[in-house]
């Protein structure tokens, strides 16, 4: 095997419409792609990309930790895979980004887009956020479109008007697409206590951590019946041996290997949360092409059962690292299409800086 040549880009994507984030919004996704080769035939490709506000590392600090790995990712260490090159040294984003690159690398994704008993096809969940206008817009044009699920965006307005909205969506999607909420933490325990209240007609399969003091999200569980989705709180208790198995009050765990600090970690907790009777949705921090393909790999190896994940995020790209864009086509993502496009990764769209 020859020495493998490892690159790093950066990519700064415009975006199709400004994406609100904790304390920060962004025109642009910026991000890091991980590129290990040993000839044309074969390569591996990573990417690593912070999300601002969620995410503890900087884009500047994953360039400081991606060039110190490569100092010492000598050919035996890629060969022996991450855990030679120091797991734990690493800042999650930049762990699942050279994981990713690690692993295509020696079973490159061009050439086996599955594994045997992986699923070929997985099924996304879409994302609605915005104003009154724009969720209904979006909302309408999801109908008829094979989506099983869809996650709405709430906490950003008055409470009155969150109910108003998950209403409208409930009313054009009907009952046979699964209305997931995410209120990332937005509210207090009486406006979510209100929250609920409006909605509990609905027949919502979850609401991601709505409660800005995480510590009350049993009481709201346990005094609303509402189900719950862990998601910060997930990437807070990560490593802590007694969870999720104590936390099966809750109903899913949102797992965003990005956040989280890579593929590795990530099955682990799927399994886990398996165990404990609770859902792990595999879902995106709206990384690029690459990113994505990596997160449906992991969705169809570490979840076993046609569960909706959370990577509808592509159409928040206007441009992307790929020649090729991937479709989603019926609500689902097909990781034979992706391989291929996967390929067509443009190097001219991005600024090389680093390689060795």
């Amino acid at each position: 095997m020859n020495t493998p040549l490892i690159e790093v880009f950066r990519y700064d994507l415009p975006l199709t419409r400004p994406l609100p984030l904790r304390h920060v919004t962004l025109d642009t996704r910026s991000g890091l792609i991980v590129k290990i080769s040993d000839g044309p035939d074969n390569a591996g490709y990573g990417d690593i990309a912070p999300l601002p506000g969620f995410s503890a590392e900087s884009l500047d600090d994953a360039i400081g930790a991606v060039t110190e790995w490569t100092r010492r990712a000598d050919a035996v260490r890629v060969i022996e895979g991450i855990e030679a090159a120091g797991r734990d040294a690493l800042p999650p984003s930049v762990r699942f980004g050279v994981e990713t690159a690690t692993w295509q690398f020696l079973a490159p994704v061009e050439h086996n887009p599955g594994q045997p008993g992986m699923r070929r096809h997985v099924p996304l969940s879409a994302l609605l956020s915005g104003d009154f206008e724009t969720v209904a817009r979006d909302a309408h044009a999801l109908c008829g479109s094979g989506y099983r699920a869809v996650k709405l965006k709430v906490g950003a307005q008055a409470v009155e008007d969150d109910i108003d909205c998950a209403r409208l969506v409930r009313r054009i999607l009907g009952h046979d697409i699964a209305l997931r909420l995410d209120a990332n933490r937005a509210w207090d325990f009486t406006t979510a206590c209100r929250f609920v209240q409006g909605i509990n007609d609905l027949d919502v399969e979850y609401i991601e951590e709505p409660l800005a003091s995480a510590g009350r999200l049993w009481e709201l569980a346990v005094e609303t019946s509402v189900p719950i989705a862990l998601d910060e709180t997930v990437v807070e208790r990560i490593g802590d041996p007694a969870f999720p198995a104590d936390s099966t009050w809750a109903g899913a765990v949102i797992l965003k290997p990005t956040l989280l600090g890579g593929a590795h970690v990530t099955t682990a907790c799927a399994a886990s949360a398996f165990k404990a009777g609770l859902k792990p949705v595999i879902s995106a921090c709206f990384e690029s092409g690459v990113g994505l393909i990596a997160l449906a790999r992991l969705a169809a190896l570490a979840t076993w059962y046609d569960l909706p994940v959370g990577l509808g995020t592509y159409d928040w790209l206007a441009e992307d690292v790929l020649g090729v864009r991937f479709q989603i086509e019926n609500g689902m993502l097909d990781l034979a299409e992706m391989a291929r496009c996967l390929i067509t990764l443009d190097t001219s769209k991005m600024t090389k800086i680093l390689h060795v």
